[in-house]
């Protein structure tokens, strides 16, 4: 054989992928510049494709599979480099074109359903730059790719490729566009239509303009759609000038709903555009402002969060008034709009450095319109900003003005807060004294509340002081009544911490509820051996035992069976244990010995739903009545 340096790139590349595709264990990797040497040749003498296609038997007629496999060999052997992808375009484009009219048809059916999903898309924009495509067959076929791609990460090769289409092949493009314009425009052909006539617009392209002029005055709301969403794309190549701006705004909004909401995606867009000027950047946050009521749509309500965050430093900057204070109108978010909770998540963040008063507003709103956002802002679990903030930041005179508060979501939030920091004591704000009422309130708050760790007794204790210093023996028999309550409810966790702090602190009152719950609790370990607790029902723990072993004897014998579904979707395999290994046992052979792994979790669930469901229920019914009393009182005592 000859060495590598007197053989041509083209015999080189397809050496080795031929190499590649005999022994698949031992690719040898083919380095960038022997690519970057083949696409010199090829653009030197295309024949040498007829070469590559000659020696590699690409014939997409034998099996489509067999021709997409080639792809991600490729792929494989050049790292999934840019010049990879634009050979193996190139190649794609030749096989296309060299193919009969049914070959082409298997070809390009097979491009969204066969080989590799990320490495053919990207090789999408050196397939419509060199393919010999009609207008006909590329609308159908980049609609069919647009829908496998959804709104898929990956969708960025499909635009991309609409460029390189309107760079390098306008006229085809504009065939292109106006068969789309002229169909069904559902929603992913709009973007992609308006996305190709906002690059032959930048381009001037001759028959653009009649184009522009059609769809704006057209009376289907998917063409002035497609209209207003290329002006968002061409705002990205050239930011338009404030006027025009301002008059794309005009016009697309007022007509519905439906175009109103398609404004606010254009302002979203273009808003941060850092040529923006200073003008349309107000004019465009003033009509959000203006147009976002009371309970708008779920689409309106993901979006306002974001379109807050990303314009609120500017909006400090000109000091104008912040998009964040919508938030409130967009409340409750949908439990499964994780995204739209995460983009809350951040903003509020950023609100907490910038106006701490503007920050406690909305945390108030959240608590009274959307229990379950509030939850998971300050879930441990989420690992979200605010936790962060939380733990970095002193917020003990944010949870002192929350416990001062005389609403419900207000002390709600103080207790969030009180949760996720490591605070120990709780004081009054600066100048001022809590009432009885305001002590009250707080307590009987925690029992309301769905806390499933030692934040109650924590509070409790931190309250300790205040109850302690009082003159009412109602407050005081309060605070041991709800000691005792969340003792006997969270005895892993609330009841061992207040054992702690009982000795830490020598408080009266806390020792004395300890000897009550501890009194409780021993009578209850009495009752437990008690008779009518020992009492079984005779045959029930055999019955249920023969049972579970008839059900397992049955699911056997249906998944052996030689018809059974379960057997012809699977294969008979085993796991074996034995001490601290397990092992497979799979299609006559055993797997490899792998070493179990130990590992442990708890949680405590309230006890008292459980044991005294009626009990518990009608405590909570007090304890929301008692919080109305409470709040009432002290509006009339004006603290």
């Amino acid at each position: 054989m000859l060495p590598d340096e007197n053989k041509g790139p083209i015999r080189q590349l397809c050496e080795r992928v031929l190499s590649a595709r005999q022994d698949a264990a031992n690719i040898e990797g083919i380095p960038d510049p022997l690519v970057e040497e083949v696409i010199r040749e090829i653009e030197f003498d295309v024949k040498s494709l007829d070469e590559i296609d000659r020696k590699l038997a690409l014939k997409p007629s034998h099996s489509r599979g067999e021709f997409y496999d080639f792809f991600s060999l490729m792929d494989m052997l050049l790292s999934g480099s840019p010049a990879c992808h634009q050979l193996m375009g190139r190649i794609w484009a030749h096989v296309y074109d060299s193919c009969s009219a049914e070959e082409r048809i298997t070809l390009l059916s097979g491009f969204n359903t066969d080989g590799d999903f990320f490495n053919q898309f990207h090789v999408l924009p050196s397939i419509v730059e060199h393919g010999e495509f009609t207008g006909e067959v590329l609308s159908d076929w980049l609609i069919e790719v647009g829908k496998t791609l959804g709104n898929d990460l990956a969708s960025a090769p499909l635009w991309n490729a609409l460029s390189i289409m309107a760079e390098k092949r306008p006229g085809l493009s504009v065939e292109t566009l106006r068969l789309w314009i002229g169909g069904d425009l559902a929603s992913q052909t709009i973007s992609m239509a308006a996305h190709l006539l906002a690059a032959l617009r930048f381009g001037s392209v001759q028959g653009v303009t009649e184009i522009d002029l059609s769809l704006k005055s057209s009376d289907s709301r998917n063409h002035r759609k497609t209209y207003y969403r290329s002006h968002q794309a061409s705002d990205q190549l050239a930011t338009l000038p404030g006027n025009d701006y301002r008059n794309l705004i005009e016009e697309m909004s007022g007509d519905s709903e439906e175009m109103d909401l398609e404004c606010l995606h254009f302002i979203q867009a273009t808003i941060c555009n850092d040529k923006r000027c200073d003008n349309t950047f107000r004019i465009a946050i003033q009509w959000v402002i203006d147009n976002t009521h009371d309970s708008p749509s779920v689409l309106w309500g993901d979006t306002v969060p974001r379109l807050a965050f990303s314009t609120l430093q500017r909006s400090k900057t000109l000091g104008i008034e912040p998009l964040y204070k919508l938030v409130p109108k967009t409340l409750p978010i949908p439990e499964s709009h994780s995204g739209t909770r995460r983009a809350l998540d951040k903003l509020l963040v950023e609100i907490f450095g910038v106006n701490k008063t503007d920050f406690m507003s909305l945390m108030f709103s959240i608590s009274e319109r959307d229990s379950f956002t509030l939850n998971k802002l300050f879930d441990p679990h989420s690992h979200g900003y605010m936790q962060s903030a939380v733990s970095r930041s002193n917020v003990s005179q944010l949870i002192s003005d929350c416990f001062s508060q005389r609403s419900n979501s207000a002390r709600r939030v103080g207790i969030k807060f009180f949760q996720r920091s490591d605070i120990q004591e709780l004081t009054p704000p600066a100048g001022t004294l809590w009432s009885e009422e305001q002590i009250a309130s707080i307590i009987v708050q925690l029992s309301v509340e769905s806390l499933y760790d030692e934040t109650p007794a924590r509070i409790l204790v931190a309250l300790e002081p205040y109850v302690r210093d009082s003159n009412s023996d109602d407050l005081k028999n309060l605070y041991k009544e709800h000691l005792i309550f969340h003792s006997k409810n969270f005895p892993g966790a609330c009841l061992r911490y207040l054992r702690e702090k009982s000795k830490k602190l020598k408080s009266r009152l806390i020792r004395q509820a300890m000897l009550d719950v501890e009194s409780y609790l021993d009578q209850l370990t009495e009752c437990s051996g008690s008779a009518i607790n020992s009492a079984r029902i005779a045959g029930l723990r055999r019955a249920s035992q023969l049972l579970s072993n008839r059900r397992s004897r049955e699911i056997q014998s249906a998944s052996e069976g030689e018809n059974s579904l379960v057997s012809l979707l699977t294969s008979k395999s085993y796991l074996l244990y034995g001490g601290g290994e397990w092992q497979m046992y799979y299609g006559g052979a055993f797997g490899e010995i792998a070493q179990t792994q130990e590992f442990s979790t708890s949680m405590e669930f309230p006890r008292m739903p459980m044991i005294d469901p009626d009990g518990y229920g009608e405590w909570r019914m007090t304890c929301g009545r008692m919080l109305r009393y409470f709040d009432r009182k002290a509006d009339q005592n004006e603290f």
